[in-house]
């Protein structure tokens, strides 16, 4: 579940650096543009209408990318809570899948910083752009434990709780 949602994490957050690396090179290319038809100029007509939207994404990209990420975060955490064990062997298994899941966090993080820095544009769109969410993907490798940490938390404690009141239950059976 972890390893998927830092797929889709790396993956959107990539994808949304490339759609306002588009929506700013499109606006610019518009405001290149000048003519005019009768008393209106394109720059204009662009500035009202199209140029908002674009404008738009520029300036609400890493506010995206920080609802999604942490959406993300939110849903893992969510969905340990349908997941049960009591098993000391799954706690070994999940310690196992955390050690290859930081690994992978680290490979993402060094091709995320290979990809911000292969151009100047990227570099200028992730810095500017998408600041927040690109740190996040930048310290993956540390927000992996911490999310974890609360995930096997939730998942290996809430049934410690119900161990204890199957427990109290069949002693007040018993007669005391």
């Amino acid at each position: 579940m972890l390893l998927v949602a830092i797929f889709v994490m790396f993956f959107s957050i990539l994808t949304l650096g490339i759609f306002a690396y588009i929506a700013g090179t499109t606006n610019d290319l518009f405001q290149q543009i000048d003519f005019t038809i009768e008393n209106r100029t394109f720059q204009g007509t662009y500035n009202e209408t199209l140029g908002v939207g674009i404008n738009a994404i520029q300036d609400n990209a890493d506010i995206w990318g920080m609802c999604l990420l942490f959406g993300m975060v939110l849903l893992m955490i969510v969905c340990s809570f349908t997941f049960s064990s009591n098993k000391k062997l799954l706690l070994i298994i999940d310690f196992v899948i955390l050690i290859i899941i930081f690994i992978i966090g680290g490979i993402f993080q060094y091709t995320y910083n290979e990809f911000i820095h292969s151009s100047t544009e990227f570099l200028d769109v992730y810095s500017n752009d998408l600041e927040k969410s690109s740190t996040f993907i930048l310290t993956l490798p540390f927000i992996i434990p911490v999310v974890w940490l609360i995930m096997m938390i939730i998942t290996y404690g809430r049934f410690k709780k119900k161990d204890f009141e199957e427990s109290t239950s069949n002693i007040q059976g018993v007669g005391f």
